[in-house]
């Protein structure tokens, strides 16, 4: 693998590389993280081995406070501005994380960031506190 690596001018980590045994018949219950998700061991509903994947939670909640901090900066922007970008960002997300058995997790994520835009849009007026309903609307 190293050889293999040399030949593109890339390193290979070795604190950070380790081959571990995973699949059915390995009998490790270990998850790993991997590119921002974590692969688990789990079954289907008819009860045959599969791979989980899942939005490994420590990127979730990175992006979390990113949403949180950029949400922050947006404070004195138009609304409609900042609702559009915050569409573009979301659609990025599913593109990435949009991954057969992720559906819990992506909706964690929506539900955050729709939290956090009503909290920020509730921060703006200065007359009262926005109604649900007119932030469904917007």
């Amino acid at each position: 693998m190293r050889d293999r690596l040399k030949k593109f001018g890339l390193e290979l980590a070795e604190d950070k590389t380790r081959i571990l045994p995973f699949g059915r018949f390995k009998g490790t219950k270990e998850d790993f993280d991997f590119l921002g998700f974590t692969f688990f061991n789990t079954q289907t509903r008819s009860g045959k081995y599969s791979v989980g994947v899942r939005t490994s939670k420590k990127k979730l909640k990175a992006k979390r406070a990113a949403v949180k901090k950029w949400l922050r900066s947006r404070l004195t922007k138009p609304i409609s501005d900042t609702m559009k970008i915050v569409r573009v960002s979301l659609l990025g997300h599913y593109n990435y994380y949009g991954v057969s058995g992720n559906f819990k997790m992506i909706q964690k994520f929506w539900k955050y960031v729709k939290y956090a835009s009503y909290k920020m849009l509730n921060r703006r007026d200065q007359k009262g506190k926005m109604k649900s309903e007119a932030f469904e609307r917007i």
